[in-house]
């Protein structure tokens, strides 16, 4: 029997195996084209640049990026959130200095296997046997959750979404085992979560286990049990944080300095999933794709959440009479709760978290699908057991009725389906763009999307017809392999969710994205002197794509701008000529002509690049100060656009000496790097360094290697007060971030082996 069991594993592992390199190959065989890049809107836009910066430093400067200065007069990076640093993958792809152009695709599906080897050693861990568990772990490999972010470019969703099963297998390991390290091996997943920069992912995963938990508490009979696993999560909370300070530590300081530390309802409720696009879930066309098409509630929609009409289905036999009944009804309350938060601002309690600190910071209520497709996989690996118990057991008599009953409704539904999609699919669009559109649908929406959503009503009646037929098969001893039940399940699970997926994967060329030779940054990066360039209306091309070529830059696209800047934008500082000069702007890029005088065009093939030969200086030095009672009225002076540059704005209480000594000034810079600089001064008098540079807490200044102070000036730069003479100035960004998350990470590392050797010692092993 062992023999036997042996073989039927390795054929398992090696037939699963296969299936999933077919799949994924299917997938992302675009990859092996030479040159070409997985694309993804915001990958190319800021990780990939970001990335790219962020290997510079760490092999030319020999430095952290902490400071990332090309965009917005400079502002924090590892601490802003969008530089995916410390997590495994992306700082080993650093290390090795692998071309950027290899690591998307390779990172991806590297996930969506730890996604699915997470689900299926959860599903395992619940009793759920190996068939159907592969049915779900390959579900939620594929789902649209992981999938569809592809497009869209969250790399650090994807990967934090990858995590999910991980949590849940450990939690639900240390719940069985009642065990202490489990829960902290659960906690390094979430910690992982946390350095991809996935923070709203492992919130909305933490809100899941404690679903877990709660249900594990109600089921636990005895109180001794009910006090470790409170303990056991609170510990696991603890030690998610610890792990995790290394992004944690600089990141939560930013967050008040970002556009979000004012984040407004509105913004929260941004990208909330309207309870009628839920039915995407079935007809995953119905609103529309991605940009072109949608008409949905949003303002554009760039992702999906579709995971197969037979996940669906297989949802219903998982109530059926037997030893998962409980969870299952745990499981599909669990999937209505996260559907029900997925809707966001258009439920009546979506509030309440507003006024959750940290919480209130995420936007995007959708992405609560994330754990809605986990517990719906989670119910239809559940279901896909009953019917191979049932099957197994010969109660295929005692549990017709029940199918019966469900095949009837099942049928039911996929006819009306059928016949209000066949009978009229240019009128449903046009129903649903006019509801929501307030307007009659384009032709050319209707031309695309009619079609679409009848091939959908087909997969959803040919899912349920497939379904109906494979279990029959089981029932009446006609079909007597579950392996082979499920992987013909899954085959068409795969080619149903395959035809969605594949519109979230695309491969551009790299070439095309990041020229060697570049003629607009050829003419720019030919000015060795130290100045900012704009492209207000990124008219170069892709956003910050001046980063690629170490050219500062003005604009630019990130998830958490600092807040001054994305008022000044939004207000329209930068509309006024003697603001950007003063801000240090030499070189616009545009694709209209700029009449100023004194501009002068030095490239045009249809993209121009206008050089302003008047812009101010990065460095200046003054004795002049205007004092203002808070940074509302400085703005108020800036805002206007007709402010004297030469008088540093400033609301600190600090006096320069009245001096008639003419003012002169020379400021020698010898380092310039992201996060130092230095330089040295001679002044006549007393006055003012100004560095136009953006002001934070993390930079230090020493002033003839003394401690000095640095002064928030002219709303959002730097001022460093200096007495008449000449003055060494070492301006840094402090590492006292990176030390203290370095010193808690280790911290909960040295807790965590101790607690590990503590437990395998005392029990005899894991």
């Amino acid at each position: 029997m062992n023999g036997l069991k042996k073989a039927n594993n390795r054929i398992f592992i090696a037939v699963g195996g296969f299936f999933l390199a077919a799949a994924l190959f299917i997938l992302f065989n675009g990859a092996l084209n030479p040159g070409s890049i997985l694309f993804g809107s915001d990958f190319i836009n800021i990780y990939l640049p970001f990335s790219i910066f962020a290997g510079n430093m760490f092999h030319y400067y020999h430095q952290l990026p902490l400071w990332m200065p090309h965009l917005f007069f400079g502002f924090p990076l590892i601490a802003s959130s969008s530089l995916i640093y410390y997590y495994p993958t992306d700082f080993i792809f650093m290390l090795l200095n692998l071309p950027p152009q290899y690591m998307g695709t390779f990172d991806i599906v590297l996930h969506m296997l730890a996604a699915f080897a997470g689900m299926f050693l959860f599903l395992r861990e619940t009793g759920i046997r190996k068939e159907a568990s592969f049915f779900s772990a390959f579900t939620i490999m594929i789902s649209g959750y992981i999938v569809s972010y592809i497009y869209v470019g969250h790399w650090n969703n994807i990967k934090a979404g990858a995590l999910i099963p991980f949590v849940f297998y450990f939690i639900q390991r240390g719940l069985n085992k009642k065990k202490l390290v489990p829960f902290l091996n659960a906690a390094i997943f979430m910690a992982l979560q946390i350095l991809a920069t996935g923070m709203q992912i492992m919130a909305y995963t933490m809100m899941g286990v404690m679903c877990l938990i709660a249900y594990r508490f109600f089921m636990e009979k005895e109180a001794r049990g009910k006090i470790n696993v409170a303990m056991y999560f609170a510990l696991a909370i603890i030690f998610t944080l610890l792990f995790s300070s290394l992004q944690l530590a600089p990141s939560i300081p930013y967050t008040d300095f970002s556009w979000r530390g004012n984040f407004s309802y509105d913004s929260f409720i941004s990208w909330s999933l309207h309870p009628a696009e839920s039915l995407t879930l079935i007809l995953p066309h119905l609103f529309g794709f991605i940009n072109g098409t949608y008409y949905g509630a949003m303002p554009f929609n760039m992702t999906g959440y579709y995971f197969g009409a037979i996940t669906m289905f297989l949802a219903i036999p998982a109530f059926l009479p037997g030893r998962h009944r409980n969870f299952a009804i745990f499981s599909a309350a669990s999937a209505l709760v996260f559907l029900v938060l997925s809707w966001g601002g258009f439920t009546p309690v979506y509030c309440i978290f507003y006024h959750i600190p940290v919480f209130k910071q995420f936007r995007t209520p959708s992405r609560f699908m994330c754990m809605a497709t986990f517990f719906i996989c989670v119910l239809s690996a559940i279901g896909l057991d009953n019917i191979f118990t049932a099957a197994q057991e010969r109660k295929g008599k005692d549990i017709a009725p029940y199918f019966k009953i469900t095949a009837a409704i099942g049928g039911l539904i996929s006819l009306i389906f059928v016949i209000i999609v066949l009978s009229d699919s240019d009128g449903v669009v046009s129903f649903i763009y006019r509801v929501f559109k307030n307007g009659p649908a384009p032709a050319g929406v209707i031309s695309i999307v009619a079609p679409a959503i009848i091939r959908d009503a087909a997969f959803f009646s040919a899912g349920f017809a497939l379904l109906c037929a494979v279990t029959v098969l089981l029932l009446k001893g006609g079909l007597k392999n579950f392996l082979a039940a499920a992987l013909v399940l899954t085959a068409f699970n795969f080619i149903d969710i395959q035809r969605i997926d594949s519109k979230f994967i695309n491969f551009a060329d790299y070439n095309s994205i990041v020229p060697a030779v570049d003629p607009i940054a050829s003419v720019i990066k030919k000015d060795n002197g130290l100045f900012r360039m704009t492209d207000f209306s990124f008219d170069w091309g892709s956003p910050n794509k001046n980063i690629y070529y170490d050219i500062e830059g003005l604009n630019g696209i990130h998830g958490l701008i600092p807040e001054k800047f994305v008022k000044m934008r939004n207000d329209g500082v930068f509309n006024f000529l003697n603001n950007d000069r003063y801000f240090n702007v030499k070189y616009y890029v545009t694709k209209q002509d700029i009449n100023v005088k004194g501009f002068e065009k030095v490239f045009d093939d249809g993209r121009k690049v206008y050089m302003d030969p008047s812009y101010a200086p990065r460095f200046d030095f003054t004795d002049r100060l205007t004092k203002l009672p808070d940074a509302a009225g400085i703005y108020n002076l800036i805002k206007s656009g007709n402010f004297d540059f030469k008088s540093v704005l400033i609301k600190d209480d600090i006096e320069l000496p009245y001096s008639a000594v003419p003012l002169s000034y020379k400021i020698g810079l010898s380092i310039y790097s992201p996060n130092r600089i230095k330089m040295r001064v001679e002044c006549s008098k007393d006055g003012m360094l100004v560095v136009k540079n953006s002001w934070y807490p993390d930079w230090k200044v020493k002033v003839d290697n003394k401690a000095g102070k640095i002064y928030n000036v002219d709303y959002c730069f730097m001022g460093i007060p200096l007495t008449a003479g000449t003055h060494d100035v070492d301006i840094y960004y402090s590492m006292g971030g990176f030390y203290a998350g370095l010193l808690l990470t280790l911290l909960g590392l040295a807790g965590y082996f101790t607690i590990f050797f503590i437990e395998r010692r005392k029990k005899g092993g894991l």
